[in-house]
């Protein structure tokens, strides 16, 4: 479940200048700083399996995970042996830095000597690719504890949909927190959340040697921030719940204890997951109890104008709401109905009346044949709105017989903007056995020959350029 606050819109008078830099950051890091982890770790595994230093370790790997308390991971490495997951068990193995610094002190009295040492050797050089790895030079290792990591850990993400998902929260409520509070302030919570973040998580995973990253911590705190920003204040929060997702208000601090207690939930009870729940509850907490320091000891320093100002509401955003929500609550004629009064009030876009045709299809509406002709004359739809048309249009050809030349011509250019081209050649083969052929066609034949040539389709291509020079050639 999801439960964000959209109080207040983004504003330029209080512009994000802390925000912008701090999503900045954390972008350039993943692209730049991060790119090159993977091939570190490749060249780390390579190694360590091409001179079977597993081999060599496998009766220490099992003795210290044992000796750990470990069983789990024992019996779950033993079946990866077994079934000759090399790779992956290589993996778990080189990147265990306690293993390793076990190994240092362990591995003369288990290794002979005549082998000791070329096995150090390729061992010093696996660790150090792993070394070089982001997540474990300046990810937050709660076994390794330090001041910097507790720091850096907060610009690290595991992969593109974790920083996306992180940015996507921060940005939501950042600008609103930054404007009530002033850009220092906001950075020096955002950065004390994210530490709160990271020490209840080494609190709770004292001896763990898997790193801790992400900004999760921080952006936990900025959303607690935002709700002790408002407090008591009755804000609007959006909602999406499966299938259900719209609008209600409430006192802004009586959401902190869901958002807490959800984190705690999910500790307890998805055990099963590489997500760092006590993190979050760390930032929610440091964030409640920062705004509301402030609040008491400086409250001068909150920019209460600000706060207090009411922002005008797009009107036919609240109206969408309420469509999504009686969808919500699976009353699809209600849903449609209140749409159709959005449209008639506010004007049609092509997103409002696909929903509109989905709706119709649902309700079997005496209306739906117009609904479809409306959506299959739409104009520049993008290539994934241009999918979602062609779908409309395989599933309607009566509706779809009544358009114009023009017009079926203009859903067969946007049909060639698509991976598939299919439907875009079946509008080209209509139209070209045509009595009246429309103005254009020969640009259609030439973004066909282009798509069948970027799928090597040569004759196909060779077939449509000749089309489209015969067309030139006849319109001359």
């Amino acid at each position: 479940m999801i439960i964000v606050p959209t109080e207040k819109r983004f504003d330029w008078k209080h512009a994000p200048v802390v925000l912008f830099f701090i999503v900045l950051a954390n972008v350039l890091t993943f692209f730049f700083y991060q790119s090159g982890d993977n091939q570190d770790l490749e060249k780390a595994l390579d190694l360590y399996l091409e001179h079977d230093l597993l081999d060599q370790e496998w009766i220490m790997v099992q003795g210290y995970l044992l000796g750990e308390g470990e069983d789990e991971l024992v019996e779950e490495f033993r079946e990866l042996y077994e079934d000759e997951a090399y790779y992956e068990l290589g993996a778990q193995i080189i990147t265990r830095v306690d293993f390793y610094e076990f190994l240092e002190e362990a591995a003369v009295d288990y290794i002979p000597d005549y082998e000791y040492e070329e096995w150090r050797i390729y061992r010093e050089r696996v660790h150090g690719y792993v070394e070089s790895i982001s997540y474990y030079s300046l990810g937050l290792v709660p076994a390794q504890l330090n001041p910097f990591t507790l720091l850096s850990y907060q610009f690290l993400h595991g992969d593109v949909m974790h920083l996306m998902g992180n940015m996507f929260f921060l940005v939501i409520c950042g600008f609103a927190v930054e404007a009530a509070i002033g850009h220092r302030l906001f950075l020096l919570f955002y950065l004390l959340t994210g530490l709160a973040g990271g020490l209840l998580f080494v609190a709770f995973n004292r001896y763990g040697a898997t790193p801790l990253v992400g900004a999760s911590g921080a952006v936990s705190g900025v959303m607690a921030m935002y709700l002790g920003v408002f407090r008591l204040r009755k804000i609007e929060f959006f909602y999406w719940f499966y299938i259900f997702v719209g609008y209600f208000k409430a006192p802004a601090l009586l959401i902190l204890p869901f958002y807490i207690g959800k984190e705690l939930w999910s500790y307890y009870f998805l055990a099963d997951t590489n997500v760092a729940f006590m993190a979050h509850a760390g930032g929610f907490v440091a964030g409640g109890i920062l705004t509301l320091a402030l609040v008491l000891i400086r409250p001068g320093m909150m920019n209460e104008e600000y706060i207090e100002e009411d922002q005008d509401v797009d009107p036919a955003q609240k109206e969408l709401a309420r469509v999504y929500s009686a969808i919500g609550n699976l009353q699809f004629r209600s849903a449609l109905d209140i749409l159709t009064g959005l449209i008639e009030e506010h004007g049609a876009t092509l997103e409002r009346e696909l929903l509109r045709y989905n709706l119709a299809k649902v309700n079997k509406t005496g209306d739906y044949d117009d609904y479809v002709r409306s959506l299959l004359r739409a104009k520049k739809p993008s290539v994934g709105q241009a999918q979602r048309l062609e779908q409309v249009w395989l599933e309607n050809p009566a509706q779809a017989a009544d358009l114009g030349s023009e017009e079926t011509l203009r859903l067969g250019m946007a049909f060639a903007t698509l991976k598939d081209p299919r439907s875009a050649e079946t509008i080209f083969q209509q139209l070209y056995k045509a009595a009246e052929k429309p103005d254009g066609l020969a640009v259609l034949a030439r973004k066909l020959a282009t798509v069948f040539g970027e799928r090597s389709e040569e004759a196909k291509q060779k077939q449509y350029g000749g089309l489209a020079d015969a067309l030139l050639g006849g319109a001359a």
